[in-house]
């Protein structure tokens, strides 16, 4: 409830199917270590979809913006294989940070926020959740 009041949601894109991910725009809490001007995108969804998105992974498992490396697509590639395999459903985590004058508060995005960039690949693997997910009866 606090990272909520700290972080409150500005902006999103709600999750679909036909593209398979949401993303979060969010005022900076104070444990992001946020850049004055700028707001906290966090983008979850198909694994696939998430590392195609990516131009850098977080360092060490930190995700400031200070602390990036360029993503290994074949790691993360693997990891989702290998977390696949045993039969988990998984979500790629990213995150990135926007100029705050790019999304006005309350915005509904669509999914060119996210995939029609013209940097191209442009969010922060952060990683990914794996969870026991088993079919609904029907």
């Amino acid at each position: 409830e606090e990272l909520k009041n700290d972080a409150p949601i500005v902006a999103e894109v709600p999750f679909s199917s036909d593209y398979k991910f949401m993303a979060t725009v969010h005022e900076p809490a104070k444990v992001d270590n946020c850049p004055d001007g700028k707001y906290v995108c966090f983008v979850k969804g198909a694994p696939d979809r998430m590392v195609k998105l990516c131009k850098y992974q977080a360092k060490g498992g930190v995700a400031g913006d200070e602390n990036l490396e360029d993503i290994n697509e074949n790691y993360w590639i693997e990891q989702i294989a290998i977390l696949s395999s045993h039969g988990l459903r998984v979500l790629g985590l990213c995150r990135t940070t926007i100029d705050k004058d790019s999304v006005k508060a309350g915005d509904q995005l669509g999914p060119e926020f996210v995939n029609g960039r013209p940097e191209g690949k442009w969010l922060t693997m952060v990683g990914l959740c794996a969870i026991m997910d088993p079919p609904r009866p029907e």
